[in-house]
């Protein structure tokens, strides 16, 4: 589902995503929020998301309460800038995408 969300950020202009556990995925789609009436993001599921994204140095910090911003690539080389946080404790990521 991770890849289905940044394709389809990539094929309807949206500037940034919006992933937030146990809710669904928002993206940010031609300057308006909208909501996709996809699948509710378990929290387990953001999680294993959120650490395949981290170095273990990052991890640990997350883990440790503190916000984490960095970069990513996707196989496209699509650029994107991340933060990753806790929301009502729950963890959550938004990501930028960066034109190439």
């Amino acid at each position: 589902m991770f890849n289905s969300i940044l394709e389809y950020a990539q094929q309807h202009d949206c500037s940034d995503i919006h992933l937030v556990a146990q809710d669904f995925p928002i993206v940010r789609e031609v300057g308006e929020i909208k909501r996709l009436d996809w699948e509710i993001i378990p929290k387990e599921t953001l999680y294993e998301w959120i650490r395949n994204l981290l170095s273990d140095t990052q991890w640990q910090s997350y883990q440790e309460g503190h916000d984490v911003d960095l970069s990513y690539s996707d196989s496209n080389s699509n650029r994107y800038r991340l933060n990753v946080y806790s929301q009502r404790g729950l963890p959550a990521l938004t990501m930028r995408l960066l034109n190439n």
